[in-house]
């Protein structure tokens, strides 16, 4: 099975092409096979029927110059007749030569044999036994064997060469609708293999085109909706193996992510805004405490007991603070590295936001491929025109010899007719073929329309690559600012990290300055001018602290709000 799209796109041209190499294969076989049966008609059963014909004529001239020679004792008529002998001696040679490697039925090998014979007897008849007679001054014998034996014999050598002509001219008529048969077989194997290519192209075209055209159209569907920040739900799940299945799986996987991220980040930053509001209320509280503790200093002298109770109390309360100071820092500490995580992540995305570009790229350069291969096939197709082309002109030339054909028949006579019935024939053989070469002219025409019409078909799916190069190229800028409003989290989280701990020291620092308070608060009023101190420096540290909190209690807002604007 393919696991490209590549593949899939050659495969299925490798099909057309299969297709139309059968049928050129087919074409050609066709165009030789008619092309020897041309040569063979033309060259050999034309030459054949010509030649039996010339025998014929020449039996009817020579017995007629015999009989002049007996009639009339001019030395030129046998002279005459001899040479004409000679004559249809090399014809007779050439006839043997052509029955023997020609392609021809028994019947008309048997009644060439017979005219043969026939002929051969007549003319030894005439120059063994009648011109020797007639010559020692016999010339009555000479008549009598004329009248007797010669005009039988000669009649018979004539019908039988009538008969060589009547069959030769039956076989080339069979031959004839043979050759028609075949043309008309030619016809219809061309045409159902064209449609069958046709078919086969539009069908593997319109495949491919829907295939890579869904699943982009999925693709973008989903990186629009993850742009605008919904990430709820998944493209369906596909066994395809090929590189538009990997990209449907490879978003579906960043979607999930993206999905786990924004809820791990989503729990983070609740956790939080409850730990700042706990931060505040403790901080809150710790100020009250110190104020407390400031007024119980100023009223020392009424009395140091109430002085050190506050001071315990405040003492109780900056314990608390301290162990929120704590749970604060657990917690940014957590949230540094979960955001440490979602970089990570996105990272990753925009990986494979940018693998997706790079294979919508691979599939643009294979149906540039396709295109340059469905040109090709055009040129294959005005390749066999140019084939067809001639056929057209054997076509041309063979009516041109059947005219000339009928013209030497009409000469002929009465004699000629059965070849002018056979040139006739060969001229409508001839008008056949130019037909049907003009149909095949047609068909290749239609061929090259389909292709140029596949080859538009491939430019439109190569803009359509293009256009969803541009939009995964639009999402991978979307991820780029996710990755940056991502790094500003971070750094806010860090900066919470950081409060959190100068927030914790700060505690530590009122544990030691309360110690303290208690210790003055027990041990004497005298020092009641540095408790004081004390309680002013606690109460600059517990507006730091409220102050940290406010600012810990916007950065979970701003988290929070960056946060709404994703569904998921």
């Amino acid at each position: 099975m393919m696991k490209s799209i590549k593949g899939k796109i050659l495969a299925g041209f490798a099909v057309v092409l299969i297709i139309l190499l059968v049928m050129a294969i087919n074409s050609y076989r066709t165009i030789y096979s008619f092309s020897n049966d041309f040569k063979d008609i033309s060259s050999n059963d034309i030459a054949f029927l010509e030649s039996s014909n010339s025998m014929k004529f020449s039996v009817v001239n020579r017995a007629k110059i015999a009989r002049d020679y007996v009639l009339f004792n001019r030395e030129e008529f046998k002279v005459k007749f001899l040479e004409e002998t000679d004559k249809a001696i090399e014809t007779d040679k050439a006839l043997q030569e052509a029955i023997s490697t020609g392609r021809f039925t028994s019947e008309v090998k048997s009644a060439f044999k017979d005219a043969q014979e026939k002929t051969v007897r007549w003319r030894v008849l005439v120059t063994e036994e009648i011109i020797p007679l007639y010559d020692r001054g016999d010339r009555d014998g000479a008549i009598r064997l004329m009248e007797e034996r010669c005009l039988l014999y000669s009649q018979e050598a004539i019908d039988a060469w009538v008969n060589v002509v009547e069959l030769q001219n039956s076989q080339m008529k069979d031959k004839t609708l043979e050759l028609q048969s075949s043309a008309l077989q030619a016809e219809v194997v061309i045409l159902v293999t064209s449609v069958l290519a046709i078919v086969a192209a539009i069908a593997v075209a319109l495949y491919n085109a829907n295939n890579i055209s869904k699943a982009i159209s999925l693709v973008v569907e989903r990186l629009e909706a993850i742009a605008k920040g919904d990430l709820r739900g998944n493209m369906p799940e596909t066994v395809s193996k090929d590189e538009m299945g990997r990209l449907i799986r490879s978003t579906n996987t960043m979607t999930t992510n993206l999905k786990a991220l924004m809820t791990k980040v989503s729990e983070t930053t609740n956790q939080l805004a409850a730990s700042s509001e706990q931060f505040a209320s403790s901080a809150e509280h710790s100020s009250a405490s110190t104020e407390q503790v400031t007024m119980s200093i100023q009223e020392i002298a009424a009395g140091a007991e109430t002085a050190s109770q506050s001071a315990r109390e405040s003492l109780r309360a900056m314990n608390d603070v301290s162990i929120g100071m704590q749970e604060i820092a657990e917690t940014s500490a957590g949230a540094a590295n979960e955001s440490q995580n979602t970089t990570k992540q996105a990272i990753e995305g925009h990986t494979s936001i940018q693998k997706a570009v790079n294979q919508m790229e691979a599939i643009k350069n294979s149906v540039g491929t396709t295109s340059k291969l469905v040109t090709n096939l055009e040129v294959r197709s005005k390749e066999i025109g140019q084939i067809v082309e001639v056929i057209t002109s054997i076509a041309d030339q063979t009516n041109l010899l059947a005219l000339n054909a009928a013209i030497e028949a009409a000469r002929a006579g009465e004699h000629g007719k059965g070849f002018a019935v056979v040139a006739e024939e060969v001229r409508k053989l001839a008008e056949q073929s130019k037909l049907s070469a003009d149909s095949i002219t047609q068909l290749i025409l239609q061929i090259q329309n389909d292709t140029m019409i596949a080859v538009e078909s491939m430019d439109q799916g190569t803009k359509e690559v293009e256009n969803g190069t541009d939009v995964i190229a639009e999402a991978g800028e979307t991820f780029e600012s996710i990755l940056e409003s991502i790094r500003l989290v971070s750094e806010k989280i860090e900066e919470v990290f950081t409060s959190a701990g100068q927030m914790a020291a700060s505690s530590q620092q009122v544990n030691t300055t309360i110690h303290s308070l208690t210790e003055i608060a027990q041990n004497t009023s005298s020092n009641s001018q540095n408790v004081a101190s004390a309680s002013e420096e606690q109460l600059a540290t517990t507006q730091e602290i409220t102050a940290s909190a406010t600012s810990l209690s916007v950065l979970a807002e701003e988290l929070r709000e960056e946060i709404s604007k994703f569904k998921f």
